[in-house]
């Protein structure tokens, strides 16, 4: 605990934080090294993550870099809690705490970096986050005032363990969607948990895509907490070699008139293996409510693993709620239909892969993260 309470001291230090932020990094601290973490049998990663590890003798910053336009206020978080100390602290840790996981006591007890993202009422705007490093822990405030329409684009690598930790606040009648690319290094650990809360008539989307890491667990949630609110999630994950991904899908409808569609998809090949499991809550007040889910995996060889595990929970009646998973190989008959208009048989299977992946990407309207995307994909089925 000395050298984690060293590494406080130096962040403090280096960034000239209040001391209710000194305060909260030491109370993470304290929940980080009293509490065990329970481990859910069917997970692939999270026995690994009782020891997630972090090398506290690395001094190096972590990068983060900007692009925007429009007029947003973009600000890292050493920034931030110079010019927007008030906002930061209403904000920070209001979605996410450390009570979550050993984990996430441990994030917010060492997160190094950060951003600090708002959207004024009436204002549209477009945002990049690039974060970069060997211990990327970032946490992101993202917040959003009435009729505003925001899309982002975070950006994210890591040689080391790393985190990405996102609070957002979606006001009246705003649309915002939050497109999610995590391409750390293969020997790396990732831990990302984000959570939307939506205002009345607000629409979100999280679009998520993961391709690097050894180990992975990654989660994304979302609270309906105004009438007619929307919440989409697309998630697509690839795994290869002997990645292992724990993937979380959450939507909570809290009050009446809302919808969400959840949509996970993994590709996975030689032993690779996941874990995806969804929730959807329907809470007693949230009548007239429809929301779906759906989990699929695509196995390309015959030790790559996958479970799906979605779930209801419906507290109240007059609703439409549905879900389902399904886990299968390239399907022969549609090899062999392609190879008989012409392609090979590896250029076929590349084919009804890019296809697969594609219904994920196709959700995205960020060209860049699309463009990503892609290329990241096609390098993977090499």
């Amino acid at each position: 605990m000395n050298k984690q309470l060293e590494k406080i001291d130096e962040l403090v230090r280096l960034n000239n934080e209040p001391s209710w932020l000194e305060k909260l990094r030491k109370n993470a601290l304290k929940k980080w090294v009293d509490n065990e973490y329970y481990v859910e049998a069917d997970s692939p990663t999270q026995k690994k993550y009782t020891n997630f590890s972090l090398d506290l003798t690395n001094n190096s910053s972590p990068a983060v870099k900007f692009e925007s336009s429009g007029n947003a206020i973009v600000l890292d978080f050493k920034t931030a809690l110079q010019q927007e100390e008030s906002l930061v602290k209403k904000h920070f840790q209001k979605l996410l705490n450390p009570e979550i996981s050993r984990n996430a006591a441990l994030h917010f007890a060492l997160f190094n970096t950060g951003c600090l993202i708002i959207v004024p009422e009436d204002v549209e705007a477009s945002v990049k986050t690039s974060f970069t490093g060997e211990s990327v822990l970032a946490h992101s405030i993202v917040i959003t005032g009435k009729n505003a329409k925001l899309d982002y684009f975070e950006d994210f690598s890591s040689t080391n363990a790393s985190t990405s930790f996102s609070e957002v606040f979606i006001g009246e009648n705003s649309k915002t969607d939050y497109n999610f690319l995590e391409n750390a290094s293969i020997t790396s650990q990732n831990y990302s948990l984000k959570k939307s809360v939506l205002s009345e008539k607000a629409s979100f989307q999280w679009i998520a895509a993961s391709f690097g890491s050894s180990s992975t667990i990654q989660e994304f949630n979302s609270s309906l907490e105004g009438r007619n609110a929307n919440s989409d999630t697309y998630l697509l994950f690839f795994g290869k070699n002997k990645q292992e991904s724990d993937l979380s899908t959450n939507i909570r409808h809290a009050v009446p008139d809302t919808t969400g569609n959840l949509l996970a998809k993994g590709i996975l090949d030689d032993e690779a293996n996941s874990v995806h499991r969804g929730m959807i809550l329907i809470e007693n007040p949230a009548k007239n409510t429809f929301s779906h889910l759906m989990g699929r995996a695509l196995l390309l060889s015959n030790k790559a693993k996958a479970n799906s595990l979605p779930a209801l929970e419906i507290k109240t009646n007059d609703v439409k709620s549905r879900h389902g998973a399904s886990v299968s190989h390239i399907d022969k008959d549609s090899v062999f239909y392609l190879q008989s208009r012409g392609l090979k048989k590896r250029d076929a299977e590349l084919l009804i892969i890019e296809g697969f992946a594609q219904e994920i990407i196709d959700k995205s309207q960020n060209p860049a993260w699309r463009s990503e995307c892609e290329k990241l994909l096609k390098v993977r089925m090499q």
